[in-house]
């Protein structure tokens, strides 16, 4: 029997559903259009894992099956919605399809992934047309995305070696890179706090992640491994989850 878990690697993207249920709450109440969105997400993201692992590992073509259904998802779905989705699957087919392959092109595949997961974002955002001054919330989701891929990359640079992928991390070298990242970091409690100052994100979720982003940047100061990889990801999933809950308080108080 297939193991859907690991041939979908689930238990390695579950968690950027969250950025559609963030976008979704953003922008309309809660209702169950969002079951929808996450569905598509979940098509989305199983789709570009799968694809990732036929290139890497040579796996059968899993990655026709969430294809396929993410494709017949459309008709439910808006205009915006539809280009953001269709963007999704170009940019993460080109992320590992040969030859283009742009996994190693040193910034483009940094960039592409940031760019790529933010697209779940919008498209829970744009549920609805109606555009407000909380869509900027994209901005720190935006600059931990980077911080994350820019960690991975770190993790895995013996192997993309041993693969002859080229990523932003074996160009730069770790000492760059934790730079980088302590940058991306910083960058992310200015946009907390702006987004405060326009009553875009609350007080506990500001907080938290100001502290959250400091709290990292001293850590990859001193040393970027699994441990730390996998801190990164559990602390800021708890951040997602104060975030929705203050949103989904939002509509009922």
């Amino acid at each position: 029997m297939l193991n859907i878990i690991e041939i979908y690697r689930i238990d390695e993207w579950w968690h950027y559903l969250g950025f559609i249920m963030i976008g979704f709450l953003l922008n309309s109440s809660f209702n169950l259009d969002l079951l929808k969105y996450l569905l598509l997400g979940s098509f989305l993201l199983a789709y570009a894992y799968s694809l990732n692992d036929y290139y890497d590992k040579k796996t059968k073509k899993y990655f026709i099956l969430p294809l396929v259904l993410s494709l017949l998802f459309l008709t439910f779905l808006n205009f915006i919605q539809i280009i953001l989705s269709l963007l999704f699957l170009i940019i993460f087919t080109l992320y590992s399809a040969k030859p283009i392959r742009f996994k190693s092109l040193p910034f483009v595949c940094t960039i592409l992934n940031g760019i790529g997961f933010i697209l779940l974002f919008f498209i829970g955002y744009f549920k609805t047309t109606l555009i407000s001054n909380n869509i900027f919330f994209f901005l720190p989701l935006f600059t931990l995305e980077i911080v994350a891929q820019l960690i991975h990359e770190i993790i895995h640079m013996k192997t993309d070696l041993k693969e002859k992928i080229k990523t932003t991390a074996i160009l730069l070298k770790e000492t760059k890179i934790k730079k980088i990242c302590i940058i991306f970091l910083i960058s992310t409690s200015i946009y907390a706090i702006i987004l405060f100052m326009f009553d875009i994100m609350r007080i506990l979720t500001t907080i938290l992640l100001i502290f959250l982003s400091m709290y990292f940047s001293l850590r990859i100061h001193h040393i970027i491994n699994e441990k730390l990889r996998r801190d990164f990801k559990l602390y800021f999933i708890a951040w997602g989850l104060v975030v929705l809950i203050e949103n989904c308080l939002n509509f009922i108080i």
